[in-house]
């Protein structure tokens, strides 16, 4: 695929993500914690974030799309690690599971751009000697 044609594919996927940006705003917390509704069978009412699959899904493709090669990983790497650097700075809203596999990725996405700059050093270390 067409370098050209890869960046309109990751960048139409990551339009479908939820947009998560908002302004920061601390909130003050009771002394107390308010008592949470429990259902009739004992356990806890469900917290927090919905698992979405999607998220998940466009999130990897864009990660495996940006990983192709070195080519790939420099023309749409930028845009995939922001939008999985998104999911980290709201860790607080989105599940549990969303999270840790956008650190994955992003962690997968940082050894991929630094892997031919190190094949580099490794094969002509002389040329990166400072003198």
């Amino acid at each position: 695929m067409p370098s050209e044609s890869l960046n309109d594919l990751v960048n139409a996927l990551l339009e479908q993500l939820p947009e998560q940006s908002s302004p920061v705003v601390i909130v003050v917390k009771p002394d107390r914690p308010p008592t949470s509704p429990a259902k009739p069978n004992g356990h806890r009412a469900h917290q927090g974030p919905n698992y979405d699959p999607a998220h998940v899904f466009v999130l990897e493709l864009a990660t495996i799309l940006a990983m192709r090669d070195a080519e790939t990983t420099v023309a749409v790497g930028k845009p995939v690690s922001d939008a999985l650097f998104n999911v980290v700075r709201n860790a607080a809203k989105v599940h549990p599971l969303v999270l840790t596999r956008a650190v994955y990725y992003l962690l997968h996405l940082l050894n991929a751009s630094q892997v031919p700059q190190l094949s580099m050093i490794l094969q002509a270390p002389h040329a990166y000697i400072v003198r």
